[in-house]
């Protein structure tokens, strides 16, 4: 650390303690391991513009490489911010289990942890995705697979440029890779069929479908069940019952921050096993950006 203003030097990665004021907690194992990840994929920002020499004497478009290699640094903030969210998010379980305050801020950042958790995979399913076009031999073979994307040209602000992490996206990968027959490209699209697999962010995944397309039940005892109030009744009839006091039972703050954190860790795993494998997938692709060991 240094006490120099920012404004008066160049900073390449930061992972934050606590997103709020305040003196915050230390990081624990598991949050050095996560933080070391995020500054390793933060830290290849500077590396960006020196890799992008290489792609214009490979007969790459204009920042095809720097696009790569620069949205690496992207996602290395956002898993270091899902970090700060979950540790922000143990603290207000240790509130008072009467507190208001505990349901409402544990679960909502609960869900911030998994907005970067999730946008970050995209991230890493669209990394991928450029990362294949650096090789020759796939890049018709991407097209062809894509045609909406009109080849993903770098920087492309398209819709149809860009896509989620999903199975569909993963199977035309994993064909593509397998067509080119380059075995650093197999694997590094069977990252993304792991993580798009794995049970820890298909939960997550499944929990932000309902909150962000259908309906967010409230996080109080207060709250309105999400669910049809009316019950039939053998001689068809139906029946509601209308009382003072709800009857809906809220979600369990601590279990969607466990189910949050769990995310966290696959995707962690994902992106540590992505970086291994880079330097040599884009060697095997015919561009050697970086050494390999």
């Amino acid at each position: 650390m240094t006490d120099e203003p920012a404004s008066e030097r160049t900073v390449a990665s930061a992972v934050l303690h606590t997103l709020f004021a305040g003196e915050p907690t230390p990081f624990d194992e598991r949050d050095n391991v996560i933080a070391a990840t995020s500054q390793r994929w933060q830290q290849m920002g500077p590396k960006a513009k020196f890799s992008e020499g290489h792609g214009p004497i490979n007969g790459l478009p204009d920042g095809r490489v720097l696009e790569v290699v620069g949205h690496m640094a992207a996602l290395g903030e956002q898993l270091g911010l899902a970090l700060t969210c979950s540790r922000d998010a143990h603290r207000w379980l240790t509130e008072k289990a009467t507190s208001i305050g505990r349901p409402l801020g544990a679960r909502a950042l609960a869900e911030m942890t998994g907005y970067y958790v999730l946008s970050a995979s995209h991230g890493l399913a669209n990394i991928t995705l450029r990362a294949l076009l650096i090789g020759k031999p796939i890049r018709p073979l991407v097209d062809a697979a894509f045609p909406a994307a009109k080849g993903f040209p770098p920087f492309s602000e398209e819709r149809d440029a860009w896509k989620s992490l999903s199975p569909f996206v993963v199977t035309k990968l994993s064909d593509v890779a397998d067509q080119a027959g380059v075995p650093a490209a197999v694997d590094l699209v069977a990252v993304l069929s792991t993580l798009s697999g794995d049970s820890r962010w298909k939960a997550l995944d499944a929990r932000r479908g309902v909150d962000f397309h259908r309906w967010r039940p409230q996080s109080i005892t207060g709250g309105v069940a999400a669910k049809n109030p009316w019950t039939a009744q053998p001689d068809g009839s139906r029946t509601m019952s209308v009382g003072m006091l709800s009857d809906y039972v809220p979600p369990e703050p601590g279990l969607l921050v466990a189910e949050a954190d769990d995310a966290l860790d696959a995707l962690h795993e994902a992106m540590t096993v992505w970086a291994d494998q880079f330097p040599t997938a884009t060697r095997d692709l015919g561009v050697a950006l970086f050494k390999t060991t």
